[in-house]
């Protein structure tokens, strides 16, 4: 019985472990898309900031 008691406790020890650990992959998952998106949406502002610079030299040269 008391074999059953530690093989259920070590078996719930190791199920445990395993959501954690999946909790802990998918967090790190979503913050390094989070940050890639917020990378990729600095990226296509500052682009388009560059642009319309150009786009006002451009017309001021005309």
């Amino acid at each position: 019985m008391e074999q059953f008691k530690k093989g259920e406790r070590e078996e719930q020890r190791r199920k445990a472990e395993n959501e954690e650990n999946a909790q802990n992959e998918e967090n790190a998952q979503n913050e390094e898309n989070a940050q890639n998106e917020e990378n990729a949406q600095n990226e296509e502002n500052a682009q388009n900031e560059e642009n319309a610079q150009n786009e006002e030299s451009e017309q001021n040269e005309d």
